[in-house]
């Protein structure tokens, strides 16, 4: 302890940031020793025969999981006492303790390191709880391993990221329990419509993740077929005027129609929509009393080495995380499915002027897991801005000259002079505007301490 406020008294003449940032390790370490003190505590309640046993007394609970030790309830109210806590808080930390001192060590010993945060470590002892011992001990060896300048891969990923891991993990391990857990929210799903300000009605509700999945897919798509006819209003109006026109398909046909006759290049003003279907235009597009299906796009990695097929598993669908397999299922059930070929992140690609082609951001995007290059930003890189590292017309668009910034940190590396280099394909070493480096590499983030 006395070591660790040294630290701290000397951070305070150091750049005020700096010093913030310096204090994380030390944090973690005092955190670790603080559940440390508590576990000794709660393994003395748990060994004290003198507490009663008779109906009505004092209850145990193995509060942490399989394992741990069976703990007296009121021992966890005087916690909650005793570090000004809510039942339910107390009741968490004293489960997340338990769980971290017996069946997640390492996470625990890496906290006390200073290596992993406190959210951290207690986010991976609550996703894996209901998990058997030995799941545990795999996702813990998961976790820390790919250790990368001292810093463990729980440490080098963002939360959401961490969530979509841990998951994936529970999905594959307990599938029954979470096929459960979705049939219990998907039976209490609703939609209200609501009275909002003058002219305005306020929608709220919850869909499942196929529907929801199709709905962005067409209010995007919506949109952009009315910035495509010169509308100039923002997309979040143009996505809720989509919404509306959902509720009646031959909006939709009659929107479509203009649109293909716009890209043949014939007169809006002369067109007669009802000579114009949709499926004159277009062979994808449906007859006018439906409207466009969204292409599904799957993208399957295989290990050359991998000989035989494994049962179980999860997917993944970009900006919600891990699906079931029925979940999977569902959205490509209702979907057109296009199956694309096998994606070499290798090959080069040049395109010939300052905008990069589709395919160009497609292959950027996954070499990053799909995510935008700046440090620990969990935003999707498919609607992310192309940024020349070296400026075009000198810079060509190419993948090498190139990556994918969502608009925030596209704007952070313009003007708040934050530079990046690609040390070689698919990792980007980034320097703060103070000089402090962080390597990115397939949606991890590693700071390089000096």
């Amino acid at each position: 302890m006395e070591q660790q406020l040294e630290v701290y008294l000397s951070s305070l003449h150091d750049d005020p940031l700096e010093a913030a940032a310096s204090m994380t390790g030390s944090l973690a370490s005092m955190e670790a020793e603080q559940y440390a003190y508590l576990a000794e505590f709660l393994h003395d309640c748990a060994e004290d025969p003198a507490l009663s046993a008779f109906d009505g007394g004092e209850r145990r609970f193995a509060y942490g999981g399989a394992g741990t030790p069976a703990i007296p309830e009121f021992a966890v109210t005087q916690v909650q006492v005793q570090l000004g806590l809510s039942p339910y808080a107390a009741q968490r930390l004293v489960a997340d303790v338990m769980s971290l001192t017996h069946r997640l060590p390492g996470v625990l010993a890496a906290m006390a390191d200073g290596q992993v945060q406190a959210w951290r470590a207690r986010m991976v002892a609550t996703a894996t709880r209901d998990l058997p011992l030995a799941d545990v001990a795999r996702v813990q060896e998961v976790l820390l391993e790919g250790v990368r300048g001292g810093v463990p891969l729980v440490a080098r990923i963002t939360r959401k990221r961490l969530q979509q891991v841990l998951d994936q993990v529970e999905m594959t391990v307990l599938p029954e329990g979470v096929a459960e857990e979705i049939e219990h929210w998907l039976a209490a799903r609703d939609v209200t419509i609501r009275p909002g300000e003058r002219g305005t009605s306020v929608l709220s509700g919850t869909v499942s993740t196929a529907d929801g999945a199709r709905l962005t897919h067409r209010l995007t798509q919506v949109a952009d077929w009315w910035v495509e006819l010169g509308d100039t209003r923002t997309r979040s109006v143009l996505r809720s005027v989509a919404l509306g026109m959902l509720a009646d398909p031959g909006m939709l046909d009659n929107l479509y129609a203009r649109v293909c006759a716009h890209r043949a290049g014939q007169d809006l003003l002369d067109l007669d929509l009802s000579d114009v279907a949709p499926s004159d235009l277009d062979p994808l597009a449906p007859a006018p009393s439906g409207h466009p299906l969204p292409a599904t796009v799957l993208y399957v990695h295989h290990e050359p080495d991998t000989t035989e097929r494994k049962p179980g598993g999860c997917w993944s669908l970009d900006g919600h995380g891990a699906l079931s397999a029925d979940q999977a299922a569902e959205l490509v059930g209702h979907s057109h499915v296009t199956l694309k070929p096998v994606i070499d992140l290798a090959a080069p690609i040049q395109c010939p002027g300052y905008v990069a082609s589709p395919r160009l951001k497609e292959h950027l995007a996954l070499m990053n897991a799909g995510l935008c290059t700046f440090p620990y930003c969990d935003q999707p890189a498919t609607g992310g801005d192309y940024d020349h590292r070296q400026p075009y017309p000198r810079g060509p668009t190419t993948k090498t000259n190139g990556h994918l910034l969502c608009r925030r940190h596209h704007r952070a590396k313009t003007f708040a002079r934050w530079r990046v280099q690609s040390v070689t394909t698919g990792v980007w070493l980034w320097t703060s505007p103070t000089g402090d480096h962080y390597v990115v590499t397939a949606g991890t983030t590693t700071p390089l301490v000096p």
